[in-house]
């Protein structure tokens, strides 16, 4: 792979395993719900999502994460949104009869339209996809001068035009 693709795959893959191994064997509980998804401002070379996910009781849901520039056919894998701890969020973040998972895509280009898929996978039987149409923020740029004026260094003399030729 190119460009250190390999290491977002790597990633997700030690994520997942990480995930299965956290939930309790047979753990059954309610399925997951899909609930608010949110984009987050973006910054130069970074998109941020969070969603909202109700009533997976047993906290064995998990979202994966993928991404293109718009336009192209090939996805690429991102880090898994994460499921921050209820007791380490503030609470304008925390959910009463839910769980936040948050993420970011990095690495990105600046001013690019990206889309991206988020695929909700409960084992108590819930498979979602979603996909946003996201862009990174264009850096900025100076603006073209408005104009060029030119003026006499002594400041005397007739006033002129402001050209090159009648400063």
């Amino acid at each position: 792979m190119q460009g250190g693709a390999e290491r977002p795959v790597l990633a997700a893959l030690v994520a997942a395993a990480f995930l299965a191994a956290a939930a309790p064997a047979g753990a059954k509980g309610p399925q997951a719900r899909p609930g608010a998804l949110n984009a987050e401002p973006a910054t130069f070379h970074a998109l941020g999502v969070r969603w909202i996910i109700h009533d997976d009781d047993n906290a064995n849901a998990r979202i994966e994460v993928a991404f293109r520039k718009a336009g192209e056919s090939a996805w690429r894998a991102a880090m898994p949104l994460f499921r921050p701890p209820k007791e380490y969020q503030s609470p304008h973040n925390r959910i009463a009869d839910g769980l936040m998972f948050a993420g970011s895509i990095v690495d990105l280009e600046p001013g690019t339209r990206y889309d991206v898929r988020l695929w909700l996978i409960d084992p108590d039987g819930v498979d979602q996809t979603r996909t946003l149409q996201m862009a990174t923020r264009a850096e900025p740029v100076a603006p073209a001068p408005l104009c060029t004026l030119h003026v006499r260094p002594d400041g005397g003399g007739a006033r002129g035009a402001g050209s090159e030729g009648d400063p």
